[in-house]
């Protein structure tokens, strides 16, 4: 399959990803920035969920080893993990879609959970496309909560500069994206204190401020 973007990984590559296989970063990148390898992914897990409620199999793969129970939905990977929190990439139960779940390490540090809980609002309160979206908000059983939002299959400005060498128009393009976002965040009384070349991303239909 070649796709508009360089060699499009093989069917049996998109296949293997969408039964929960983690891809790596290249073979990531590439379909983030893909509409044919996107579009394929897609409808290559809905036929597998399809076909497992067909057949009567409501089993899925095994969660990563270590990895947190939560109610709805099932952890797939760790994307990142910091001093207060973990990022899991999780399948949303019922629908099969895609989701990134905010986890605190401890239901014991009042700071960080008051820090979630502004950060849960705060996402609540903005309607952009370029602003990443919430989903849903979960306790788990040991009481830790977590947030859950959009998971943006997508790569650092810095690295899509690198990688596209985009001429000055597409550029201005994109920064003026990312300055309408910080302005809608403004108008909601929201100011981004960590806005860094690695939380704007780049996805396949444009920009994503995360």
């Amino acid at each position: 399959m070649t796709g508009s973007i360089g060699e499009c990984p093989t069917s049996r590559v998109l296949e293997s990803i969408a039964a929960g296989q983690v891809p790596d970063p290249d073979t990531e990148s590439h379909v983030s920035r893909c509409a044919e390898c996107s579009d394929y992914l897609a409808l290559a897990r809905f036929s597998q969920r399809f076909g497992r409620v067909i057949a009567g199999e409501h089993r899925h793969p095994p969660q990563p080893e270590g990895s947190p129970s939560i109610h709805g939905y099932r952890v797939v990977a760790e994307i990142a993990r910091g001093g207060q929190g973990v990022v899991y990439q999780a399948e949303q139960a019922l629908t099969g879609k895609s989701v990134a779940i905010k986890l605190l390490h401890s239901i014991n540090n009042a700071t960080a959970r008051a820090r979630l809980h502004r950060e849960m609002q705060i996402i609540a309160s903005l309607d952009h496309p370029a602003i990443v979206r919430l989903i849903d908000s979960v306790l788990l059983a040991d009481g830790r909560e977590a947030i859950v939002m959009e998971h943006i299959l997508g790569e650092p400005i810095t690295t899509w500069v690198e990688r596209e060498s985009p001429d000055v128009d597409e550029r201005l393009r994109v920064l003026a994206q990312v300055a309408d976002a910080i302005q809608h965040a403004h108008a909601h009384g929201v100011v981004h204190r960590d806005l860094t070349p690695s939380n704007i991303l780049i996805d396949r239909l444009g920009l994503i401020d995360d």
